[in-house]
């Protein structure tokens, strides 16, 4: 596990499972999901079934309940999103 995935999910615990720490788009994976990145790594953030609203490059950040099944690489399922700009995207999710 990296240094990012440890603080994602030591902030999320610590927020009531929800992340909030901002964070740069890294690549858009498919149409429902996209990675995060910084300095120390990158983590999954899966927003199904609703397509990734921003761009790659676009600092974000996430609000979510990590999914940090042993031997997997943790995800985020994000229940929101907040943009640079300040604007507020949240997602509806069949598995709430």
């Amino acid at each position: 596990m990296s240094p990012l995935h440890g603080a994602l999910i030591t902030a999320t615990i610590f927020n009531q499972g929800r992340l909030i720490e901002p964070t740069i788009v890294d690549r858009i994976m498919d149409e429902d999901t996209f990675m995060l990145r910084d300095d120390a790594g990158e983590v999954e953030i899966y927003l199904g079934p609703n397509p990734v609203p921003v761009a790659v490059g676009t600092t974000v950040t996430v609000s979510g309940i990590v999914d940090d099944d042993e031997g997997t690489i943790p995800e985020i399922y994000a229940q929101s999103l907040v943009t640079e700009t300040g604007e507020t995207i949240t997602f509806d999710h069949s598995y709430d």
